[in-house]
């Protein structure tokens, strides 16, 4: 429900109006999330503390992953914009130059 969530938020706005839609569904899709996690680990597995724990570090483990590349990409397309600034005046000069 949350991927059809984002679907809808990325439509441009003469489709929907109004992304209210799409934030109210992500919304009721979101929000129990947590205590759905919680109810139906009791069924999937004798171990609820052992589950929900792993679930938790493998949360915190994505997160931490997911920071580490964008901020590889951010930094790599910041270097790549400054450097392509400094060599974009020398360029056209050597342009000028042929």
């Amino acid at each position: 429900m949350s991927l059809a969530c984002y679907v809808l938020l990325l439509m441009p706005s003469r489709i929907l109006g109004s992304p209210l839609f799409a934030i109210l569904c992500f919304s009721v899709g979101y929000g129990p999330a947590p205590l759905l996690l919680v109810i139906i680990t009791p069924f999937l597995t004798e171990h609820v503390s052992t589950a929900l724990g792993l679930h938790k570090a493998l949360e915190m483990a994505g997160s931490t992953l997911m920071q580490t590349v964008s901020d590889r990409l951010e930094t790599t397309d910041n270097s790549m914009l400054a450097f392509y600034s400094i060599l974009k005046p020398r360029i056209s000069m050597i342009q000028q130059r042929l």
